[in-house]
């Protein structure tokens, strides 16, 4: 079924020129099909590989072990600009969640332990935080 898929997809993209079609289980250490349930009556076995395929998916995208990437967009907004001054108009606690994550390179998941909180309210409070930054920049 994934094989038909997989000619399904490629047929309604227009082919796959740059290789970025695969299978679940591409990701893991046996690449094949994902079990039919319909077919095999085993619900586990998909349950399993399924479970493995993200696996081992979500380990490509983050391979650092949820390593977040830098953000050239915040490295861009503070170029040329008297950090020190900009950063000392947060709040301490903003100043040292962005300091943290820009200047010592710690990700979401790392910061949301320091700080008590999830790995998602530390996005938002980062993007928050940049938000208010490119405002004051745009101001002064």
């Amino acid at each position: 079924m994934d094989d038909a898929n997989i000619r399904n997809m490629q047929r309604m993209c227009g082919g796959d020129p740059q290789g970025k079609i695969h299978q679940l289980l591409d990701y893991t250490d046996r690449p094949g099909e994902v079990a039919d349930p319909w077919y095999t009556g085993d619900f586990d076995a998909t349950w399993r590989d399924v479970l493995e395929g993200c696996q081992g998916l979500l380990a490509q995208l983050a391979p650092g072990g949820g390593a977040e990437p830098p953000d050239p967009a915040a490295a861009d907004a503070l170029a040329g600009v008297e950090t020190a001054a900009l950063l000392n108009q947060l709040d301490p606690e903003a100043r040292a969640l962005f300091q943290l994550r820009y200047d010592e390179g710690y990700n979401a998941a790392e910061l949301g332990q320091l700080f008590g909180q999830p790995p998602a309210t530390i996005r938002t409070r980062l993007h928050r935080i940049r938000k208010h930054l490119q405002q004051t920049l745009k101001e002064d």
